[in-house]
């Protein structure tokens, strides 16, 4: 969307398939190397905006991303994080199913990841916020939380319970549930480099 408005975009993309996708269908620039390597370097204060969506939670350090990511950005320019949130519904209710039974059951892996430790940190609204932007120089301009699944309702269903039947017997309860009840399970931060 950002090319078709005339954007000069740059995409950074490590797994192979995605970054051939992204070139061939979409003609975008992509480099196969993380913010924080050297490469990137080169270019300070190159950026009008960097985006991590889905990014933050699954790097092994997030302070040093964010930093590689606000080097980059000129002044004023913008960082748009897309994550999800800490201190919401989902992530409370899977700490809770945790501790109740002592490690067993969490709806946390089958929320966030397919994979053990595929998310290796979840933060809270006030640590991205209050810890994470005003350490690496950024004003936040907007932080909200909102519901987003990144898949149907029904898979994370399955996942859960574990049986087809059972999933698409609770469905239709689930869904009104969360039309009634919206779960604002994510957070989209906005900063400002200073």
């Amino acid at each position: 969307m950002l090319v078709a408005e005339g954007a000069d975009v740059t995409g950074i993309e490590l797994n192979d398939q995605r970054a051939c996708y992204s070139k061939q269908k979409y003609k975008l620039d992509v480099i196969k190397r993380p913010i924080e390597n050297e490469y990137w370097l080169k270019h300070p204060a190159t950026f009008d905006a960097v985006t991590l969506w889905d990014v933050i939670e699954h790097v092994n350090y997030p302070l040093l991303t964010l930093q590689a990511a606000t080097s980059v950005l000129k002044k004023n320019g913008l960082l748009f994080i897309d994550t999800p949130c800490r201190d919401s519904f989902y992530h409370r209710v899977g700490e809770l199913t945790y501790k109740l039974t002592n490690g067993r059951f969490s709806i946390l892996n089958s929320m966030y990841s397919s994979h053990k430790f595929g998310h290796k940190q979840i933060f809270s609204t006030s640590e991205m916020r209050d810890i994470l932007f005003r350490q690496v120089g950024l004003e936040v301009v907007k932080l909200y939380k909102f519901h987003e699944l990144s898949f149907p309702l029904v898979f994370y269903l399955k996942r859960i319970i574990k049986s087809n039947f059972l999933a698409n017997l609770f469905f239709p309860l689930v869904r009104t549930m969360l039309i009634l009840f919206p779960v604002k399970n994510k957070m989209l931060v906005v900063g400002r480099k200073i």
